[in-house]
């Protein structure tokens, strides 16, 4: 479960994934509640070529299942560069 927490200046925001490397994937039943989610658009964050295509997103969600995404804050993914 992820909640209550506040998520900002990244890269993007909340982005719960599974690794190919995981014995249980894909990622499953993941709880996102009570976040504030904002100005995730850093260019200067840590991250690889290939997760360039989430930058400015707030939540993403990338093959999970069963997944719950209520009552967030999401605000200011602006590109700004």
């Amino acid at each position: 479960m992820i909640r209550d927490s506040i998520w900002r200046n990244n890269f993007s925001g909340i982005a719960p994934n599974t690794l190919d490397s995981e014995l249980l994937a894909p990622q499953d039943g993941t709880t996102i509640i009570h976040n504030l989610v904002e100005n995730n658009n850093n260019y200067d964050a840590p991250a690889k070529i290939l997760q360039l295509s989430m930058i400015d997103n707030g939540i993403v969600i990338g093959g999970g299942n069963n997944n719950i995404v209520e009552d967030n804050i999401v605000n200011r993914h602006i590109y700004r560069r």
